[in-house]
């Protein structure tokens, strides 16, 4: 074979080779590229969900705060039980989209049970909330308030600490759980007794 037909093929190859590198190294900064730009777009729209819960949680939190206040009293009747749950109905129209699974289901239920209460008459209330049923939708309200602090991340910046980070607190016990699973079996626990 002619030298000239051999350095031919050589040039080629290396022309061949140069563009398979060339492509392969597009390839893989395009794929970076993209990688990063979809990065930037979930931490701008975690950002902006992250705000809204900020905004949205508090006075929820706030609803359920004040009714265990309430509870505490044992100042109850058929009118505050429907204040209540009409506020809850009004703000869960409004923000329940932002929950997270868990703390849906949390919220779900709890909300549930105080619609079937405001549905009691006064004397049917007073035959509800003897002691120990107060202490069980007293601990139902204080996992919706837990819930709503996770999400939130309220116990994760409570302290630079990691032991205490890691054991965050609960209403019984110093918050026994930073799960929120471990949290309603907590709270399915604490209502059976």
């Amino acid at each position: 074979m002619p030298i000239e037909v051999i350095s031919s093929i050589i040039a080629v190859v290396g022309v061949l080779i140069a563009t398979i590198i060339s492509y392969i190294t597009s390839q893989r900064q395009t794929k970076a590229e993209f990688q990063k730009l979809q990065a930037d777009v979930e931490r701008a729209y975690g950002t902006k969900l992250f705000d809204k819960k900020l905004d949205a949680y508090p006075e929820l939190y706030a609803y359920v705060s004040d009714f265990i206040k309430i509870l505490n009293s044992r100042r109850i009747d058929s009118k505050l039980v429907k204040s209540f749950y009409e506020h809850w109905q009004k703000w869960d129209s409004k923000y329940a989209i932002l929950f997270s699974a868990s703390t849906h289901g949390i919220c779900s239920r709890v909300r549930h049970k105080i619609g079937d209460l405001a549905k009691k008459s006064d004397e049917e209330m007073l035959q509800f909330f003897d002691p120990q049923s107060i202490k069980n939708l007293k601990a139902e309200l204080q996992a919706v308030e837990l819930a709503l602090k996770f999400e939130l991340g309220v116990f994760a910046l409570e302290s630079p600490d990691i032991e205490k980070i890691n054991r965050h607190y609960t209403y019984k016990a110093a918050h026994a759980s930073a799960d929120l699973d471990e949290l309603l079996e907590l709270f399915e626990k604490e209502s059976k007794t």
